[in-house]
């Protein structure tokens, strides 16, 4: 009993392998590793600067939207990025509030 491809099927594989290179083509180079003399001088690699965005949603306590602000303003200091941060009601009843 041999089975035969009819023009069905192989559609369905064509279009299969077609949709699988396409998303592969999407997925991000891997980053390099370190070198085996980086590894070797145990230098730590340079770090990232740059700049971070927060979207911080507002609670009803104020004292704790202080807080959770000086850990963003400290975490964004210790590492020289540069700081953008967006509020947002996180108290309001409605569905998502990012457009």
């Amino acid at each position: 009993m041999a089975k035969t491809l009819s023009r069905r099927n192989f559609l369905k594989v064509a279009s299969g392998a077609v949709g699988v290179t396409v998303l592969a083509a999407c997925v991000p180079a891997a980053p390099s590793a370190p070198s085996a003399a980086e590894v070797e001088s145990g230098e730590a690699p340079p770090a990232e600067t740059g700049a971070i965005w927060v979207l911080h949603k507002k609670d009803f306590h104020p004292d704790y939207n202080d807080f959770i602000r000086n850990h963003i303003v400290t975490y964004a200091e210790e590492n020289d990025l540069t700081l953008d941060v967006a509020y947002t009601a996180g108290f309001a009843g409605t569905g998502a509030d990012i457009t």
